[in-house]
């Protein structure tokens, strides 16, 4: 299993961060797998700088090869495991997938 740090333009990031988004569509470039780590990173792509939160996930599920889905691309799912602000982690409720801070 891998760990891929991943720069998420900041609206989408602050979908995940909400609980609203549970999947990224990626350039499969770097084989995603289920049981991957992720750390999505707050990216402001105006600005070209990061932003203070992470969200740090494990693929669940991963889709590529399929109809609608460009070839060398994927559509991954993934639970968050631990939301971090700068640099700290906040608790996270893990039953429902949503945090508490």
């Amino acid at each position: 299993m891998k760990t891929h740090k991943l720069k998420t333009w900041d609206g989408f990031f602050h979908e995940v961060w909400d609980g609203k988004k549970r999947f990224e569509l990626r350039n499969n470039d770097r084989n995603f797998q289920v049981g991957d780590t992720v750390y999505l990173q707050e990216y402001k792509p105006d600005s070209r700088e990061y932003g203070t939160g992470e969200v740090r996930a494990t693929i669940t599920y991963v889709l590529k090869d399929f109809i609608g889905i460009e070839k060398g691309y994927c559509i991954f799912g993934f639970k968050v495991d631990q939301l971090i602000e700068r640099g700290k982690p906040l608790l996270i409720n893990n039953k429902s997938n949503n945090h508490a801070n």
